[in-house]
């Protein structure tokens, strides 16, 4: 009876782990997913003055346009 009840136990203690770990990633990717979002939303508030950064500077003014 013994050896029932430590299968059991390793089980259980197997069954939980798993669970916590699939809570876990489950947090951790709408997390990631909701800071993807709002660098989206960053980039699409900004991107006028991205482009003005990328196109109106210095550098590319001097270039040589073929």
């Amino acid at each position: 009876m013994s050896e029932f009840n430590r299968f059991w136990r390793v089980f259980k203690d197997t069954a939980y782990f798993r669970l916590s770990w699939k809570i876990q990633n489950s947090l951790l990717d709408s997390f990631k997913t909701y800071n993807r979002s709002k660098e989206i939303q960053s980039l699409d508030n900004n991107i006028e003055e991205i482009k003005d950064k990328v196109y109106n500077n210095n550098f590319t003014k001097k270039r040589l346009k073929k």
